[in-house]
């Protein structure tokens, strides 16, 4: 069986909008983006684009529309409760976007529990020494857990002030863990960045500190917080999903953030910022050509389109402009206008966060993995408001639809 296909162009002036409102459409379920293997280019069903444009919108393969007050993603912009999502990140504090995702009228305290942090750092220093940054996150979450006598109690006012004090101790704990292996943390020292005179969490100095490998790079956590309030939600994204799952059927704050941090490490999801970082490495140690040269051997440029963004995601602009303001003699300002350069002349597309995310990495010279943390780090706040809506929603519960063989009647023996 055949179906008639239309490209995106076609399907916007079939229902009379802009093609970024059919990508609008994709994000809630009521059209299915086909894409063929070595293309970039969605296209659309015919049948089920004009289904949409008679007002009766046919269930798709996704086959889920799920009402959210959180975040909305339309006409290449995005906005966290109504508020300009990047003019929110680039002008507040990390904690502010936090609050405002969480629908805190009265922000609350961002208190560091020194057991729990000693606990959670513990935790992952008990890991191999090639343990990945976001593995160590795991093992904080878990170690977090398993010991909270509380870790049942599942109301949205918990929910908020559990996910927000396990914010704080991964953030901690991590800025612990930028001492290498053999820095004495394996051996029982645990050497924390942090000053004890301060009670109050400074999430993005941690985060810094761990991803910067080394004693503390507080030059970067002006950049770092933006990006992680960038990130900090983007509707419902697949590691969102996960989470809105796990948490509607009871799951804890805790395993419900696990659920997002295991699908947020597929390399099509959080993980493809480490393909960005490589490509910045690369360019670095030999030239931006090279780079893009290398990469097209054995694949696509990385961190080029979003498709809910034809016209770009406004997040990668918006951490470039901050990196070209703070580090503008660096060598990596060079690699990136060579990199627009190629993907404007050769019509490749626009960069989205990922690249944004390399780039940021490379600046700071931080570790590799640094960009998927702090995408996950960042992600966990809208995690939990998407847990604090999950709770009292309708469960998600999607039916399969069976394509196997026809089932063969029992001839008995």
């Amino acid at each position: 069986m055949t179906f008639d296909l239309l490209t995106t162009t076609e399907a916007a002036q079939s229902l009379g909008v802009k093609p970024s409102t059919v990508y609008a459409y994709v994000s809630r379920g009521l059209l299915s983006p086909i894409r063929r293997p070595g293309e970039r280019a969605s296209q659309f069903l015919a049948h089920e684009v004009e289904s949409l444009r008679r007002g009766n919108p046919r269930p798709t393969t996704q086959g889920l529309v799920i009402d959210s007050a959180i975040s909305l993603v339309e006409d290449g912009r995005y906005w966290y409760r109504g508020h300009d999502a990047v003019e929110l990140a680039s002008t507040g504090s990390f904690e502010d976007v936090a609050d405002i995702l969480w629908n805190e009228q009265v922000p609350g305290g961002w208190d560091r529990d020194e057991g729990a942090v000693l606990t959670a750092t513990l935790a992952w220093a008990g890991l191999p020494p090639n343990a990945t940054m976001l593995q160590r996150i795991q093992a904080i979450v878990l170690s977090l857990a398993a010991t909270d006598p509380l870790v049942s109690t599942i109301s949205a006012g918990a929910v908020v002030s559990t996910g927000r004090g396990a914010l704080a101790t991964v953030a901690h704990s991590l800025g612990g863990a930028a001492s290498t292996p053999d820095s004495g943390v394996h051996e029982g020292r645990i050497r924390p960045n942090r000053t004890p005179e301060s009670q109050e969490v400074d999430v993005v100095p941690s985060i810094a500190t761990a991803l910067a490998g080394g004693l503390g790079n507080y030059d970067a956590a002006p950049a770092v917080d933006q990006a992680l309030g960038l990130l900090a939600d983007h509707g419902l994204a697949p590691s969102t999903m996960a989470v809105r799952v796990a948490a509607g059927f009871g799951a804890s704050i805790y395993q419900s953030i696990l659920a997002g941090l295991a699908t947020l490490s597929g390399s099509l999801h959080g993980g493809a910022s480490g393909a960005t970082e490589r490509l910045f490495r690369t360019a670095l140690e030999t030239s931006p050509a090279r780079a893009l040269e290398e990469t097209l051997r054995v694949g696509t440029v990385p961190g080029i389109g979003q498709p809910l963004y034809p016209g770009g995601d406004p997040r990668y602009p918006a951490i470039v402009t901050n990196l070209r303001e703070r580090v503008g003699d660096s060598r990596i300002i060079g690699v990136l206008d060579e990199f627009e350069r190629t993907c404007s002349d050769r019509g490749w597309g626009h960069p989205n966060v990922d690249m944004g995310l390399g780039a940021l990495a490379a600046a700071y010279g931080f570790a590799p993995g640094a960009g998927e943390v702090i995408f996950a780090v960042g992600r966990m706040a809208g995690w939990i408001a998407h847990a604090t809506e999950a709770i009292t929603a309708e469960r998600i519960r999607p039916r399969a639809r069976y394509v196997g063989p026809e089932p063969v009647a029992h001839s008995g023996i």
